[in-house]
């Protein structure tokens, strides 16, 4: 009898042995940090500027700058008079913005200053028309705008030093646009155009790639300075890379409850803000993706800019929005989905939106709570400029 008990012991736990782990099975308790945004605005994205400095943009018309080491922050409201839409940082004291309709601008918050410009010409019929201003990239003293619906303007060169405008005329729906080297990407989600665009900004040669993933509005556009990264954002929930020296295109298909909003890139991994109320990190060196190379469709092979002055501009002084600073102890589940996923849970009633890395932590903007938080990364190695993706692909 005892012989028999001590085979049936034996046979269960061999027989538990061999039945598979649940894909969730290594879960971790992580600390975080939250702190109140505004509580009536609308957090959405985070950039940050040289020195790990943090700007929140708020599209209620207010703009956050948090100090990444004390935490300590401020704001500024009543920018524009209406919603924001997107803003590029200068340094770490200024940062430029659009909101949704033909009004752009600086804030300073040294001083507090908002200066502003209207994309209006008087006894000019090209420009008279009304802008849809949205996603826009600042360097070197150019601000490059783009129209986030219309068919008036296209693309928008600004000089900042003379108050000279010229656009780029094309019919254009921008989620986000940057810089790379002399060209200007833009995601394009016009109805069945979802595109990726490339203006060269020397000759003004205007290409489309076409692709099958569908992006709206709030799709984000990365660079690691070679690839190009986004999400579709729409249905399917994959994270995209593109080469845009070779034409290909890896796409990383994630799990059903993965569906990546924004971005942010680090030491050659992928962190994203999900649409179901967590955020994750994909690790492109672990995860096998699906190649295809796309074909540039030149669309026009030059664009002859027409040029105004919108002169010196307007100034006035924002109003300042410095709170009591109280973050408060907050944890996060982290769960390893598998070798390449990990996503981390946040508080119901979380809508993440904005994303980005500094040197200590990862930074998020909830929406749903008006909140800001923070995640300490000290188990990975610091951001290397000069990473270089290395992914595992099939064809």
């Amino acid at each position: 009898m005892r012989n028999y008990k001590f085979t049936v012991i034996i046979f269960i736990l061999l027989s538990l042995s061999l039945i598979p782990l649940p894909a969730f099975a290594n879960r971790e308790t992580i600390p975080m940090q939250e702190v109140d945004l505004y509580s009536l605005g609308s957090a959405a994205g985070i950039y940050v500027a040289p020195g790990d400095t943090i700007f929140v943009l708020d599209q209620a018309d207010e703009i956050w700058q948090v100090d990444s080491e004390t935490g300590n922050y401020q704001g500024f409201f009543g920018i524009s008079g209406y919603d924001l839409y997107d803003i590029s940082i200068e340094n770490e004291n200024r940062v430029w913005w659009t909101d949704y309709s033909q009004m752009f601008g600086s804030l300073d918050f040294t001083s507090g200053q908002v200066k502003y410009w209207e994309i209006m010409v008087e006894n000019d019929d090209y420009w008279a028309n009304m802008a849809q201003l949205g996603p826009l990239v600042y360097e070197d003293g150019i601000l490059w705008l783009s129209e986030w619906q219309g068919q008036y303007f296209g693309f928008l060169r600004f000089d900042t030093s003379n108050g000279q405008i010229c656009s780029y005329k094309v019919p254009v729906s921008s989620a986000d646009i940057l810089l790379n080297e002399n060209y200007l990407f833009a995601l394009d989600t016009k109805l069945d155009l979802d595109a990726l665009l490339r203006l060269d900004i020397l000759s003004g040669q205007l290409v489309k790639y076409s692709f099958d993933e569908q992006i709206g509005l709030d799709a984000n556009l990365q660079t690691d300075g070679s690839l190009l990264w986004w999400s579709e954002d729409v249905e399917g929930g994959d994270i995209i890379s593109f080469d845009p020296m070779t034409g290909v295109r890896t796409v990383y298909d994630l799990p059903a409850d993965q569906h990546p909003r924004h971005l942010s890139l680090r030491g050659g991994k992928i962190w994203y803000t999900n649409v179901n109320g967590t955020f994750g990190r994909l690790d492109p060196a672990e995860k096998v993706g699906v190649t295809s190379t796309l074909n540039p469709v030149i669309i026009k092979s030059s664009i002859d800019p027409i040029c105004a002055n919108l002169g010196a501009g307007e100034t006035f002084p924002a109003s300042l929005d410095a709170p009591v600073i109280d973050w408060a102890d907050i944890t996060s589940t982290r769960t390893d989905i598998d070798a390449s996923i990990l996503s981390y849970s946040l508080p119901e009633d979380a809508v993440p939106f904005g994303i980005a890395i500094t040197q200590a932590d990862v930074w998020l903007s909830d929406a749903g709570r008006q909140k800001l938080i923070r995640m300490p990364i000290e188990d990975e190695p610091p951001p290397d400029d000069n990473a270089i993706f290395l992914p595992l692909i099939i064809k």
